[in-house]
């Protein structure tokens, strides 16, 4: 809606959805205008926010419907946000971190969320490795998000999909840009002219051929770093970042996680960095290849043969 939802542009405590509420182009029936007409003139701000942030959260649910759930009546009734506490979440996400951390165009990182659901579990984290005994299913979610450093994920992001895509294509200059690509060392003759036949077999790659998977994806960190380096390829192959950002989507990115919150996450992660590439991305038409698998129990062999014979 291009109006801010929890801050303001002047920086006043009350956010510009509640100052305009009706610039937001959201759909209000006479009655709810009516009420937010009284409680703006009555001074009940936190009453009005919690009505127009859900009004908002569902028009969110047709472009990012995975993150954005449509409420139910039960689920408003325990909605207790508020802009004014400030012991409140919304004032601290606000006040505490600088808006910048959140602005891509100002060294901001769309996985900011990422960073901050790890935090967000420390304390489930402690009390599941202080108790006695094994940790449950339950809580492994909590003791295993920690979020990769970024120097990690450049450095296997580039030397694996960053390679795949210089072995067979050695005359661009992707790999000047990526700081942890390793050169080869040098080979034995006979590994050598191994590697030559498989790099023939790279050289004959589309980039829309190739797939990536992180089975363990967290909140997306190594995704959409693949992301950056997939629209490099993309690019070097003649494409356009609008076209590359929906490809990327449709054919090369793909994680999975047992964790439904870190799932909801890394999905907001890949389609806000493909948002960055083509700002249209967010009309309802395209797919994005995460999802969240807590159970495999109802495989079986017969599955398994079906889909792939001879898989262990």
């Amino acid at each position: 809606s291009h109006i801010r939802v929890l801050s303001s542009e002047s920086g006043k405590l009350e956010p510009d959805l509640v100052t305009t509420p009706f610039d937001a182009e959201l759909p209000f029936t006479a009655e709810e205008e009516a009420q937010i007409f009284q409680l703006k003139q009555d001074n009940k701000l936190d009453e009005a926010f919690r009505i127009l942030f859900l009004k908002q959260c569902n028009a969110l649910n047709e472009i990012l419907p995975a993150l954005f759930e449509k409420t139910k009546n039960y689920t408003e009734l325990l909605l207790s946000l508020s802009v004014i506490d400030q012991d409140g979440v919304v004032y601290h996400l606000i006040h505490d971190i600088p808006e910048d951390d959140f602005n891509i165009e100002r060294g901001g990182q769309v996985e900011i969320i990422g960073w901050l659901y790890q935090y967000y579990n420390t304390e489930p984290k402690a009390a599941a490795f202080a108790k006695n005994g094994k940790i449950t299913k339950e809580e492994i979610p909590a003791v295993t998000q920690l979020f990769t450093p970024d120097w990690i994920v450049r450095y296997m992001v580039e030397n694996s999909l960053g390679r795949l895509w210089v072995e067979g294509h050695p005359d661009c200059d992707l790999k000047e840009n990526w700081k942890y690509y390793l050169e080869e060392a040098q080979q034995e003759p006979e590994v050598q002219a191994k590697l030559s036949e498989i790099r023939k077999e790279y050289a004959a790659l589309n980039p829309e051929d190739i797939k990536l998977i992180d089975p363990c994806m967290g909140s997306g960190h190594i995704l959409v770093y693949a992301f950056d380096v997939l629209m490099q390829i993309y690019e070097s192959a003649g494409y356009s970042q609008r076209d590359a950002a929906k490809s990327i989507l449709e054919h090369n990115i793909y994680g999975l996680d047992i964790d439904d919150r870190a799932y909801q996450l890394a999905y907001f992660a890949v389609m806000m960095k493909a948002r960055q590439y083509n700002r249209r991305i967010l009309n309802g038409e395209n797919t994005c290849h995460v999802y969240a698998i807590q159970e495999s129990n109802s495989i079986n062999r017969a599955h398994l043969k079906y889909f792939g014979a001879g898989m262990d």
